[in-house]
């Protein structure tokens, strides 16, 4: 039987890899055994983008931007970036006042993920909507394997 299909934004992957902070790994590696975390390249070059971005940069280490880079290597399956970048030709079923997390959204659907972990405003506002459709959007410490 294959694995559900998990969303990560932007955040909630840098709170994983880039910062380890202690409730999101616990969340995550508590559903990676049942889900496989799904991406694309523009998804990993936006997670590098924002860690490099200035206000990050007291943050920044090499080892950092190492897990991040091996995180996406060893835990992401990578799904084909036609079906996943911002401003997706298809209609959304979803629609997120931001196109980039709109191909959040986008991924999900195409791959027909079950879970998004998000810390953005814009994508939680939609968790009603998206359950009717059959995905829950959760901020990672509201999530209790509901």
């Amino acid at each position: 039987m294959a694995q559900a299909a998990l969303v990560l934004d932007t955040n909630v992957v840098l709170n994983w890899l880039f910062f380890q902070h202690p409730p999101t790994l616990a969340v995550i590696h508590s559903l990676l055994p049942t889900y496989q975390w799904v991406s694309s390249p523009w998804m990993q070059r936006e997670a590098q983008r924002v860690a490099h971005s200035a206000h990050l940069a007291k943050y920044a280490s090499p080892a950092a931007f190492e897990r991040l880079s091996a995180g996406f290597a060893q835990h992401a399956c990578m799904v084909d970036a036609a079906h996943c970048e911002p401003a997706m030709p298809a209609p959304p079923l979803l629609k997120c006042r931001d196109p980039d997390d709109q191909a959040f959204l986008d991924l999900a659907r195409h791959t027909q993920a079950p879970l998004l972990l998000s810390l953005d405003r814009d994508l939680l506002k939609l968790r009603k909507r998206a359950a009717q459709l059959g995905l829950q959007i959760v901020a990672p410490d509201a999530w209790r394997g509901v």
